[in-house]
C-alpha cells in the first residue's frame, strides 16, 4: 500500500515460546520504500528500527512415560521411565509425580536423575509408594531433561 507522509502504520507481530532459554527476545525491522511515486528510487529506514523484550521467568514442563518390554512373564522385572523436560528458563519447584501402576507389580527402586547433578537421588518405595500408587511431592526439575526410573516385578 501506498503510505503518503506523516502516515502512520502498527505493525502487530505475534510469537510463540521459544525453543531456547534466551535472557530476551528482540526483533528487528528493515523497511523500505519507493520514494516519491511506486517506481522512484529506493528509500531504506536507517538505522534499522527493533524492539526487544524482556523474556520472564517461567517453567513448561513435559513428561513421557515407556515401559522397557513390550510383554512379559509373572515374575519378570519390568522398568518404567518418565522422561520430564522443562522447557522454560527457569527450575520448576514444589513439583507433584504421581503414577498409578498396575495391580501386582510391586516397586522396588525409584531413581531420579537431573541435569544438574551428577548424583541421581534414590527414593525409598516405602516411603512413596501406597498400593499401587507412586506419589513423590516437592520434587525439583531444574531446565532440561530429568529421567524419573521405577524398577519392579510384575506377578500375576
Amino acid at each position: 500500500n501506498v503510505l503518503n507522509p506523516n502516515d502512520n502504520v502498527l505493525i502487530i507481530f505475534e510469537t510463540t515460546t521459544p525453543t531456547t532459554n534466551p535472557e530476551q527476545i528482540t526483533n528487528t525491522q528493515t523497511i523500505t520504500a519507493n520514494g516519491g511515486s511506486t517506481t522512484g528510487p529506493i528509500v531504506a529506514v536507517t538505522p534499522n528500527p527493533s524492539a526487544s523484550v524482556k523474556l520472564a521467568n517461567y517453567v513448561s514442563l513435559d513428561i513421557t512415560k515407556s515401559a522397557n518390554k513390550a510383554s512379559i512373564y509373572s515374575g519378570e522385572s519390568l522398568v518404567y521411565t518418565f522422561k520430564i523436560v522443562n522447557r522454560g528458563n527457569e527450575t520448576a519447584t514444589n513439583v507433584s509425580f504421581s503414577d498409578v501402576f498396575p495391580t501386582g507389580y510391586k516397586i522396588n527402586s525409584i531413581i531420579l536423575k537431573t541435569p544438574d547433578s551428577p548424583d541421581p537421588i534414590i527414593y525409598d518405595p516405602g516411603t512413596y509408594v501406597q498400593f499401587t500408587t507412586l506419589r513423590i511431592d516437592n520434587l525439583v526439575i531444574p531446565v532440561g531433561t530429568s529421567t524419573l526410573t521405577v524398577t519392579g516385578i510384575y506377578t500375576s
